[in-house]
């Protein structure tokens, strides 16, 4: 039995790996990842990478869903999706799927899954984990991969990012007041 405040602080309590979420596009991305990475009070600062355009056909062993690729470039500490089961991506061939997209498509840890790329080709992944970026049906559908991973799927220059991520360590409120501050 946690108290709110004590849950509200705590990001794997509801089940985040993040407390702030940066969405918006700053004046100044430059400055922002700058600030945000050397603030004392960061315990883990990422990047989130995905492709462009349409959505992606996944082929398991039991059939074909859609998925949005997603990579998190870490730049300070580490972050990315809770890993239910299996292990994070950890190689170019290596892929963390949501719960709901790997049932519909029949893929469990160390299942090959296929990706259609387009111009890039048809791109074989092994699943080795299932997790989620944080609790909700979106998340189920997760398709994460590290970096080099997402290329194989759409060349570097047409990734976008996609938003920012903070999870905090001991910060105080001076710390929280600059995070606010970079929006």
């Amino acid at each position: 039995d946690k108290s709110t405040d004590e849950v509200l602080r705590t990001p794997s309590a509801f089940a985040a790996d993040l407390y702030l979420q940066l969405t918006a596009q700053p004046d100044d991305p430059d400055a922002v990842i700058a600030a945000a990475s050397a603030d004392p009070g960061v315990d883990a600062f990422a990047l989130q990478f995905a492709v462009t355009g349409n959505q992606f056909v996944i082929t398991g062993p039991d059939g074909t869903g859609l998925v949005s690729p997603q990579t998190f470039q870490s730049i300070t500490g580490s972050m990315g999706p809770f890993i239910d089961r299996g292990q994070p991506a950890a190689t170019v061939d290596d892929v963390v799927l949501g719960e709901t997209i790997a049932e519909s498509i029949g893929a469990d840890v160390g299942d090959l899954v296929k990706v259609d790329a387009g111009e890039q080709g048809d791109q074989e992944f092994i699943v080795s984990g299932i997790g989620r970026l944080s609790d909700g049906d979106e998340t189920d559908l997760a398709f994460v991969t590290i970096p080099d991973g997402l290329t194989r799927l759409q060349s570097s220059d047409q990734l976008a990012i996609n938003g920012a991520f903070v999870r905090l360590g001991e910060a105080d409120t001076a710390s929280r007041a600059r995070l606010a501050d970079l929006g």
